[in-house]
């Protein structure tokens, strides 16, 4: 996997951080607040994936 990690809001005290794309539609644990809630995929995994697919496509043009 490329891309790996994605950045977030804590939903409770609104600081950024980053996540792995694996955990995305489960809970987490903010590392700042401490406070534990659940990550929405809305596609995200998805999208990710894609991108991965267009750069792997990209790169393979190159050579």
């Amino acid at each position: 996997m490329i891309i790996d990690k994605i950045d977030i809001d804590c939903p409770y005290c609104n600081k950024e951080f980053s996540i792995s794309v694996d955990s995305v539609g489960s809970s987490v644990s903010c590392p700042f607040c401490k406070k534990e809630f659940m990550t929405e995929d809305d596609g995200i995994k998805s999208a990710v994936e894609d991108a991965e697919n267009d750069i792997l496509n990209t790169l393979s043009n190159l050579l």
